[in-house]
């Protein structure tokens, strides 16, 4: 009879468990296999009795296939009955197999009265080791860990041993986890890391990293302060050097770390990473653009951000890309799409634009690891599937954000008169009222300049103050002085328009009695080119952008204020844009496209190339940011990337830089939106 005593950890708590071919998972007991006189004894009656006729077996749940060599679980009950009917010296071996059969059926009551009964008989050191093992699993599987450690410390006072078993660490480590004493369990298993092999070392090494991730700097200071061995520092390091981005400096960050820490313990688990993350470089990329179309220049500078990334020296991998134009038609995107896949392509970038991307979707499922440029509708969602777009509903929504985390909460929307102007108010207005604020006027400026002025008093409530002042003086008949008051319900607008629709409104808004009212806006409302001259009109605006566009105004707002430039004092300032150097210090490439709208799609292709070996590990911890020269992004559960706006307040007709105030999460909407190539 072939019998296993099984640990009450589960496969959770014990990553390295025996899986059963029966698909029960097993930890057989290192004492079974070194058993003493005494359980050799119990373990010959218990075969002479298997060895007598069926009508004479005890009751013994067990079974052997000899093929599979399938060892099913003791019946403890039967387990404990057999106990009483063999000599006090050979039932004891019995009763600890039965208190493992309890914990493992989780029947705990039952496993801590018998271990209790137990406690009290004779037995050997081996076997008291035994049941104070089965102990601390019982008093893991009550969630008592503070009593585990307790009984795990007894054990190791008891056994000179005990310290270098490696079992024995492994339920110290989980219950201090458990308790939250990440600092305790990560030097547990770093004690333990000694005594493990190599298959079972990357685990636990894997597992260290993680409680390093969860320490603060206060904890990791106080690791480094008493470490368990000479390995700490590296182990901290390592941990600090996995959390960079981007993934090019992390790169570089780790062959600084390795020329620092030569042959630390941690380098097998970081060659183990390096090899698992090797799968998301891939080797061949097929971008698909519009370039012979209305959109082709739109394209151009997405793809030529896309190649400088590709290019620059400090790229962690560098693809071989094949470019594919698909024209003007949308609906050839499938058929271009096959081309690709063809080719040889293990990923493919594009089409851009709503049209395509919806051409695309329809036609089939992709059949490679794909970022398209613009939103994946939810119903389109797939695992291998990534979308990355300028979306202004996107804006929109993290706008009303915005607003609602500086104080208002009572909002009017005033949008152009467009397909563009009705999705981004709507936008809006769907996150303003989900955050709880009061959606208290909507309204639309037409195309016509000559009626914005009507449009924006009634907007304002204007209309109605002149009305009441001309019944009063058609009451009093008298004529009377008065100013119409606007309305006093609104915190503020949301203007959903351009640059130059913006510089005509926003002055005839102050001008009707609002010029208190904030204002806010999306990046559409300006034009990416640092002009105070023409852009003063626009103060007081706030809006959100990519951090990579609001570079170039923090440079030409620096130098308005010194002085600097070809004449004198601020105006001279005024008379020029002032250029960028050709590369910052945060790795910004040099850009084409600086100072103009397109430059926004510039930088799209920087980080959409950099952001692909990342995709994956973003979709799968979406509380994870890449950290780009350009732009900070997300990837949500539905394969979306979120752009997170850096936001500025147009002062002297430059953009000033905000801090984010409060909670600026945004959700990402169902709304079907992209670059908006056609606005």
């Amino acid at each position: 009879m072939l019998v296993g005593a099984v640990l009450a950890l589960t496969a959770a708590c014990v990553p390295n468990a025996y899986i059963h071919p029966s698909g029960s998972p097993k930890v057989v007991d290192a004492t079974d296999q070194a058993a003493d006189a005494d359980t050799a004894a119990a373990a010959a009656a218990v075969r002479s009795a298997a060895e007598a006729p069926a009508e004479a077996q005890p009751a013994i749940a067990h079974a052997i296939d000899r093929e599979q060599r399938i060892i099913a679980a003791d019946d403890p009950r039967a387990l404990a009955q057999q106990a009483e009917e063999v000599p006090a010296a050979q039932a004891i071996s019995l009763l600890l197999r039965a208190i493992a059969g309890y914990i493992e059926l989780n029947q705990l009551d039952a496993a801590q009265t018998l271990a209790e009964e137990t406690r009290a008989k004779q037995m050997t050191a081996r076997q008291r080791q035994t049941l104070q093992r089965y102990e601390v699993q019982l008093a893991q599987a009550q969630n008592n860990h503070e009593h585990a450690i307790e009984l795990l410390r007894r054990l190791e006072e008891s056994s000179p041993s005990a310290d270098a078993d490696a079992e024995l660490l492994l339920m110290l480590a989980n219950s201090q986890q458990a308790l939250r004493r990440h600092g305790a369990a990560v030097e547990t298993l770093l004690r333990r890391d000694e005594l493990l092999e190599q298959a079972e070392r990357i685990a636990n090494q894997q597992r260290i990293l993680t409680l390093l991730g969860s320490l603060d700097s206060l904890a990791l200071s106080l690791l480094r302060e008493n470490p368990v061995n000479n390995s700490i520092d590296g182990w901290v390091a390592l941990r600090e050097t996995l959390s960079i981005d981007p993934l090019a400096q992390r790169i570089a960050a780790i062959q600084r770390w390795r020329t620092r820490y030569g042959g630390h313990p941690a380098e097998l688990v970081l060659t183990q990473r390096l090899l698992a993350g090797s799968s998301t470089h891939y080797r061949h990329i097929a971008v698909l653009l519009p370039l012979t179309s209305p959109f082709g220049r739109d394209a151009q500078a997405f793809y030529e951000g896309f190649m400088a990334a590709r290019d620059e020296d400090f790229t962690a991998y560098r693809a071989s890309v094949s470019l594919h134009d698909i024209g003007e038609e949308p609906a050839l995107a499938a058929a271009y799409y096959r081309t690709a896949v063809a080719a040889g392509a293990d990923f493919v970038v594009g089409p851009l634009g709503r049209r395509a991307v919806g051409a695309l979707l329809a036609a089939a499922p992709p059949e490679l690891p794909t970022l398209v440029i613009g939103t994946i509708p939810q119903e389109k969602s797939a695992p291998n599937l990534y979308g990355i777009s300028l979306s202004p509903e996107q804006e929109a929504s993290q706008a009303a954000a915005r607003a609602f985390a500086d104080g208002h909460r009572q909002a009017g929307i005033f949008a152009s008169d467009s397909e563009w102007g009705r999705r981004v108010a709507s936008a809006f207005a769907a996150e303003w009222e989900a955050r709880g604020g009061t959606l208290v006027d909507r309204a639309t400026f037409p195309r016509n300049i000559a009626e914005h002025a009507q449009v924006i008093r009634k907007l304002l409530g204007l209309n109605e103050s002149i009305a009441r002042a001309r019944i009063l003086e058609a009451r009093l008949g008298v004529d009377m002085q008065f100013t119409p008051r606007r309305r006093d319900d609104l915190d503020f607008l949301f203007l959903a328009a351009n640059a130059q629709q913006a510089r005509l409104l926003a002055p005839q808004i102050r001008f009707f009695q609002a010029h208190d009212l904030a204002m806010y806006a999306t990046s559409t409302v300006y034009s990416g080119k640092p002009d105070p001259a023409t852009d003063a009109d626009l103060d007081g605006i706030i809006f959100g952008d990519m951090s990579w566009m609001l570079e170039a105004a923090i440079v030409a707002q620096t130098e308005a204020v010194s002085g600097e430039g070809e004449g004198e004092g601020e105006g001279a300032a005024m008379q020029s844009p002032v250029a960028l150097p050709t590369a910052t210090a945060n790795g910004r490439a040099s850009s084409p496209y600086h100072h103009t709208e397109r430059d926004r799609l510039y930088a799209l292709g920087l980080e959409s190339y950099r952001l692909i070996p990342a995709l994956d590990t973003l979709r799968n911890n979406r509380w994870r940011r890449y950290s780009g020269a350009a732009m900070d992004i997300s990837v949500q559960a539905d394969g979306n990337a979120l752009r997170h706006l850096a936001w500025a307040r147009f002062e002297q007709g430059l953009p000033r830089p905000l801090s984010a105030p409060g909670d600026l999460s945004t959700r990402v909407l169902d709304l079907e939106s992209d670059l908006d190539l056609d606005r």
